[in-house]
């Protein structure tokens, strides 16, 4: 009993550490790194025609729409709003990567060693508090593989199949070229 509490009360204190590196400085001035060309290039444009085009690289269509929605309801000054979905997603992937661990590790550590590697990983830090789709596509890329080893366990397809099927349409929706991955 003491030994699951240990591991509990080591998951929760990762998991919150996540969070609080990630919470760091998501109120800062728009704008750093690529940030600011993807803000100046979608943040007026209008929903239907984010929907509907694909330019170059830089454009990550399912987040550019989250992005857009968030400005309109929060307004285009508004920096944790903006960046709030790109923060959701990077706090989804620390669980998501701790229960893909858990399944394919049979062991008690090994969670906490890969819950632990993501949540000090700088680029992940970085790509969870910018306003880009960096952390959406390592959402829904983990995602995938979580719902694959589920259907692989039970043998049906489910609902985990349909956790795959919107992840695979989400990740490549947002970047075009995540077909190779799905």
């Amino acid at each position: 009993m003491k030994k699951n509490y240990n591991f509990l009360l080591g998951f929760w204190f990762l998991f919150l550490a996540g969070i609080g590196l990630r919470i760091y400085n998501l109120d800062l001035t728009l704008g750093p790194g690529d940030e600011n060309q993807y803000l100046l290039d979608y943040g007026n444009t209008p929903f239907e025609y984010i929907a509907t085009t694909f330019f170059y690289g830089g454009h990550h269509i399912f987040h550019t729409l989250v992005m857009r929605l968030m400005i309109v309801l929060f307004s285009d000054e508004n920096a944790i709003a903006i960046r709030f979905p790109a923060f959701i997603c990077g706090v989804g992937t620390l669980f998501v990567v701790y229960k893909i661990s858990q399944i394919i590790f049979k062991s008690k550590i090994t969670p906490f060693l890969s819950l632990a590697i993501i949540v000090l990983s700088p680029i992940h830090i970085y790509y969870s508090n910018i306003a880009r789709g960096y952390s959406f596509i390592i959402f829904f890329s983990a995602l995938m593989i979580l719902a694959a080893l589920r259907i692989f366990e039970s043998g049906r397809f489910g609902i985990w199949g349909w956790v795959l099927s919107v992840s695979a349409f989400l990740s490549t929706y947002t970047i075009a070229t995540n077909v190779y991955f799905v």
